[in-house]
Protein backbone atom coordinates (compact mmCIF):
# COMPACT_ATOMS: atom_id res chain seq x y z
CA UNK A 1 0.00 0.00 0.00
CA UNK A 2 1.67 3.24 -0.75
CA UNK A 3 -1.40 5.72 0.42
CA UNK A 4 -4.00 4.90 3.19
CA UNK A 5 -6.81 7.06 3.44
CA UNK A 6 -8.55 6.98 6.59
CA UNK A 7 -11.12 8.89 9.29
CA UNK A 8 -9.00 8.54 11.79
CA UNK A 9 -5.59 6.93 12.94
CA UNK A 10 -3.26 7.58 16.10
CA UNK A 11 -0.57 9.40 16.30
CA UNK A 12 1.84 6.41 16.67
CA UNK A 13 -0.38 4.26 13.80
CA UNK A 14 1.28 7.75 11.72
CA UNK A 15 4.18 7.40 12.69
CA UNK A 16 4.26 3.70 11.96
CA UNK A 17 2.88 4.14 8.22
CA UNK A 18 5.46 6.82 7.82
CA UNK A 19 8.75 4.60 8.67
CA UNK A 20 6.90 1.86 6.57
CA UNK A 21 6.93 4.38 3.47
CA UNK A 22 3.77 4.47 3.45
CA UNK A 23 1.87 8.27 2.61
CA UNK A 24 -1.08 8.72 4.92
CA UNK A 25 -3.89 11.09 4.07
CA UNK A 26 -6.18 12.03 7.56
CA UNK A 27 -9.76 12.64 5.99
CA UNK A 28 -11.36 13.19 9.43
CA UNK A 29 -13.68 10.78 11.36
CA UNK A 30 -16.88 12.49 11.20
CA UNK A 31 -16.30 14.03 7.71
CA UNK A 32 -15.90 11.01 6.16
CA UNK A 33 -19.26 9.56 7.48
CA UNK A 34 -21.32 12.32 6.45
CA UNK A 35 -21.64 11.23 2.74
CA UNK A 36 -23.06 7.85 3.79
CA UNK A 37 -25.61 9.46 6.11
CA UNK A 38 -28.36 9.52 3.33
CA UNK A 39 -27.62 6.46 2.04
CA UNK A 40 -27.76 4.92 5.88
CA UNK A 41 -31.37 7.00 6.17
CA UNK A 42 -32.63 5.26 2.99
CA UNK A 43 -31.60 2.04 4.39
CA UNK A 44 -32.89 2.44 7.99
CA UNK A 45 -36.05 3.80 6.87
CA UNK A 46 -36.68 0.73 4.53
CA UNK A 47 -36.06 -1.57 7.01
CA UNK A 48 -38.39 0.08 9.58
CA UNK A 49 -40.78 0.28 7.37
CA UNK A 50 -40.58 -3.48 6.43
CA UNK A 51 -40.77 -4.19 10.23
CA UNK A 52 -43.08 -1.34 11.99
CA UNK A 53 -45.43 -0.53 8.64
CA UNK A 54 -44.96 2.44 6.50
CA UNK A 55 -45.16 5.91 8.09
CA UNK A 56 -45.08 4.65 11.55
CA UNK A 57 -41.51 6.20 12.23
CA UNK A 58 -39.49 8.74 10.35
CA UNK A 59 -36.06 8.57 9.86
CA UNK A 60 -34.03 12.24 9.72
CA UNK A 61 -30.71 13.33 9.61
CA UNK A 62 -30.11 16.23 12.43
CA UNK A 63 -29.34 19.81 10.80
CA UNK A 64 -27.55 20.54 13.70
CA UNK A 65 -24.43 17.77 13.30
CA UNK A 66 -21.37 19.22 12.16
CA UNK A 67 -17.74 18.45 12.82
CA UNK A 68 -17.06 19.02 16.65
CA UNK A 69 -13.60 20.31 15.18
CA UNK A 70 -13.19 23.91 13.94
CA UNK A 71 -10.27 25.82 12.50
CA UNK A 72 -10.22 29.58 12.92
Amino acid sequence: MDVLFTGELSHHEVLAAVEKGQHVILCGHTNTERGFLKILQKRLQNDIDHQVGPSKVHVDISNYDKDPIEII
